[in-house]
């Protein structure tokens, strides 16, 4: 078995904290793939903090997913496909050929019900078409459950099978090489076997959308309790690694 990609999801904006406290705490914790501090120009973050960040990784043996707000699908949504093309080019210059980058972050969860899901592709293939030999990261949605009136309205699908056809048309259409998705229901206070069986139908969904695509599949493991979900124990997260891999995820987050 090849090497289980080990990543995590990054809320901390660049400069916030000290970049070799933060690199040296992702390698005491096993991490391979981490994803970089949010990047974003127009808050004035400095281009140098985040290539001392990566020059760190690249020390450490690191490669790493860039959370830059440039090359995130919601920008091109919101500014525009010219000026989205623009800033991938731009966010390509500063760090996409760094030898530590594994690839851009695309964006978190598109959806139909706000126009993003369409935007997502176009973006996505901006980005392989502008650094065509990274690996760019996206995260959709979990499936929710037949029942769930508010999914079908965010992507127009009412079944798993139909959700899984929609993902791999994702894939085709934009080429993506990292297909990532979080659920959680796995640790839901209530229902628990319903959710449980609604995390292996997702895992089926995901594991299919990717066969023969080329594509690697991420899955987002719960670590922090929440709302409906209990903290997980040693237990639950062994569980959840374990059912991921063997099911076909090869990066976890």
């Amino acid at each position: 078995m090849s090497e289980i990609k080990m990543s995590f999801w990054n809320y901390v904006y660049t400069g916030t904290i000290d970049n070799r406290e933060a690199v040296n705490d992702w390698l005491e914790l096993g991490m391979t793939h981490p994803m970089s501090f949010f990047y974003s120009e127009k808050r004035g973050h400095s281009k140098e903090v985040l290539l001392e960040m990566l020059d760190l990784c690249r020390e450490k043996g690191m490669k790493v997913i860039v959370d830059d707000e440039r090359t995130d699908f919601r920008t091109l949504k919101k500014y525009g496909y010219d000026a989205y093309r623009e800033g991938v080019k731009n966010a390509v210059n500063d760090f996409g050929k760094h030898p530590a980058v594994y690839g851009f972050h695309v964006g978190d969860e598109p959806d139909e019900a706000s126009g993003t899901w369409d935007a997502a592709i176009l973006a996505y293939k901006t980005c392989n078409e502008l650094a065509p030999d990274l690996k760019h990261h996206i995260n959709l949605l979990p499936f929710w459950g037949e029942d769930d009136e508010s999914f079908y309205k965010s992507l127009k699908v009412h079944t798993a099978d139909e959700y899984g056809a929609k993902v791999k048309d994702f894939i085709l259409q934009c080429g993506a090489k990292i297909i990532s998705y979080d659920y959680y229901g796995q640790c839901c206070y209530f229902d628990a076997e319903k959710y449980k069986d609604i995390c292996f139908t997702n895992l089926r969904i995901f594991e299919k959308a990717v066969r023969g695509t080329g594509a690697e599949l991420f899955n987002c493991p719960l670590c922090v309790g929440h709302w409906s979900l209990r903290v997980p124990n040693e237990d639950d997260i062994r569980w959840q690694i374990y059912t991921s891999i063997a099911s076909g995820v090869v990066g976890l987050s």
